[in-house]
């Protein structure tokens, strides 16, 4: 007998092991190298930050039904401002900010480069309320509470929305700015301080506000709103990054489309995620859900408003500006290009 019939045959249990090896380092391969593409990138990343509120509806929804698609993948910060993304967004640590019209007019006040590309809400009514502690109070004449002989404190959020409505709604109301003291607290700390009487009032915008109205219940007091001043939430990107046409803002505003759609097809639906999301109770937010008209739009008048808002943050203490900025610098800082 020779040697070679001596030999015996390989296991079939190796012949498998070998070959599920094979396997795997195929797919390590495959996946390392990009999957099917093949071309060994990742998605690009869009970090954006933004402050959870019914006014994010579109933001809130996109993300919770995946509308922003395969193509960029969007990570979302929560902030418990605007204009603390909008912070962040000047130092570098995310790529998008969603914040309001005063932080972004302010920025660009002080010579920060940002462009603005898009809108999350088309209009809107009591996105921001004046709170106040008074069962009893005429809403249809605020004047009489502030003006009744005890001076006021009312807590609002400096440098942001809230603090510019406080001032157009005291105008509109015929109450003198020296009359009241407005006084700087952050929005997680509004709803404390009015329960202890730490302050008289709050002027902010939801969840806040909401959960205000519903901690002081009967003596709970909300001024109509009286539109002379809409808060506008607005996306900027670096001024590089827009006049590129970066496919990741693309993506975005597509997604917030998407959004848009879903809301007007599924209302009820759409309701109950944002109020999940934002922690307001289902009553309160039905009231709210008429009074915000959700799109994605870019107000041709944003540059105007901005340079409205000009005298007003300059006439803050120790406000100090390089240049003055002009209609035409302001306008410059408006890009249509992902809205048409």
């Amino acid at each position: 007998m020779t040697l070679a019939t001596k030999q015996k045959k390989p296991s079939v249990w190796l012949l498998i092991s070998l070959f599920v090896l094979a396997l795997l380092a195929a797919a390590a391969i495959w996946i390392y190298r990009g999957g099917a593409s093949g071309s060994g990138q990742q998605r690009p990343k869009l970090t954006v930050g933004y402050q959870v509120s019914p006014a994010m509806a579109l933001i809130i929804i996109a993300d919770d039904q995946h509308l922003f698609g395969s193509g960029t993948e969007v990570k979302l910060v929560n902030y418990e401002a605007g204009k603390l993304a909008l912070q962040s967004f000047l130092a570098g640590s995310i790529d998008v900010a969603v914040a309001g019209d005063m932080p972004t007019g302010l920025a660009l006040l002080q010579g920060q480069k940002l462009t603005a590309f898009t809108e999350v809400i088309k209009d809107s009514r009591d996105a921001i309320r004046m709170v106040v502690r008074d069962g009893h109070c005429d809403r249809s004449h605020p004047s009489r509470f502030f003006l009744d002989g005890t001076r006021r404190k009312i807590a609002t959020s400096f440098g942001g929305g809230p603090h510019y409505f406080s001032y157009s709604f005291l105008r509109a109301a015929g109450v003198p700015m020296g009359e009241v003291d407005l006084v700087a607290y952050k929005p997680t700390e509004m709803v404390g301080a009015l329960k202890s009487r730490a302050v008289d009032g709050i002027a902010v915008f939801d969840p806040a506000a909401a959960k205000a109205e519903k901690a002081l219940g009967p003596e709970s007091c909300t001024f109509p709103d009286p539109q002379i001043y809409r808060e506008h939430y607005i996306a900027v990107a670096k001024p590089e990054v827009v006049k590129g046409s970066d496919p990741r803002l693309a993506d975005f505003v597509a997604g917030l489309r998407k959004a848009e759609t879903f809301i007007a097809a599924h209302p009820e639906q759409a309701r109950k995620i944002v109020s999940d999301r934002t922690s307001i109770d289902a009553a309160t937010m039905a009231a709210l859900w008429p009074k915000l008209k959700f799109g994605v739009y870019l107000d041709p008048r944003l540059p105007d408003l901005w340079l409205q808002e000009v005298d007003f943050n300059r006439m803050q203490p120790g406000a100090s500006f390089p240049v003055m900025p002009s209609l035409r610098d302001f306008q410059a800082a408006v890009s249509t290009r992902y809205v048409r």
